[in-house]
C-alpha cells in the first residue's frame, strides 16, 4: 500500500499482511519506485485520490484556486493515469489484473460551487470505470450517516473478485439519505 504519509497506513498495511511504501502520485519516480517495490505480478491496483478543494464559482476563481485546481488534477487524473501506466506490465503478467479507480459522486453529477473537483473527478471517472464513493468536503455529511471505509473496501472486493467474465462497470455508493452529490435528506 502507498500513501504519501506512509507512516499513517503502516497499520492497515500489517493487518492486510503488506506493506506500507511512500508514495506521491504526483511525482513520477515516485509512483515508479512504488510500482518496482511491489515487483513484477499485481493482481489488483486500487487509485484512491480525494481532496475537495475549493468551493468557489468558476468566475470568482483567483490563483490560490487555480492552484487547487491544478493540485486536483495532477492528483486525481494524472495520478491515476500514471499509476495504471507503470501497474500495466505487472497487471498483464499476473494474468487476470484488475483496475478500480475510486472516484465519487462528483465524477458523475455536478453541483454549484464544485467545477475544480468535478472536472477532475469526471476525468478519473473516465479513465476507468469502476468507481465508488470518495467526497470529504467540509460538513458534506452533516446530518448523514456517512459510508465507512468497510463499506467502500466491501464494494471494491466485491469487483475484484467476480469471475474472469466478469467486470464491475460501475458502482456508485451512497449513503441511503443521499439522492445525489446535492440532493440528500439531512437529519437532526
Amino acid at each position: 500500500m502507498g500513501a504519501r504519509r506512509a507512516e499513517q497506513l503502516a497499520a492497515v498495511a500489517g493487518e492486510a499482511g503488506g506493506r506500507a511504501l511512500p508514495l506521491d502520485v504526483t511525482d513520477p519516480a515516485s509512483v515508479a519506485a512504488f510500482a518496482a517495490a511491489a515487483g513484477a505480478e499485481v493482481a489488483v491496483l486500487v487509485c484512491h485520490a480525494g481532496g475537495a478543494l475549493g468551493l468557489g464559482p468558476v468566475g470568482e476563481l483567483d490563483e490560490r484556486d487555480e492552484e487547487r485546481s491544478r493540485t486536483l488534477w495532477e492528483t486525481n487524473v494524472l495520478g491515476v493515469t500514471r499509476c495504471g501506466q507503470a501497474f500495466l506490465p505487472a497487471l498483464i503478467a499476473g494474468g487476470d489484473g484488475r483496475v478500480v479507480v475510486v472516484t465519487s459522486v462528483a465524477g458523475h453529477q455536478t453541483y454549484p460551487g464544485g467545477a475544480g473537483y468535478t472536472g477532475a473527478k469526471h476525468a478519473a471517472a473516465a479513465w476507468s470505470t469502476p468507481c465508488g464513493w470518495s467526497c470529504r468536503a467540509a460538513g458534506v455529511y452533516a446530518g448523514l450517516t456517512p459510508l465507512s471505509a468497510d463499506d467502500v473496501a466491501d464494494a471494491i472486493t466485491w469487483a475484484v473478485t467476480r469471475p474472469p467474465h466478469v467486470v464491475a462497470a460501475r458502482i456508485d455508493l451512497f449513503p441511503r439519505d443521499r439522492a445525489s452529490a446535492r440532493d440528500a435528506h439531512r437529519r437532526p
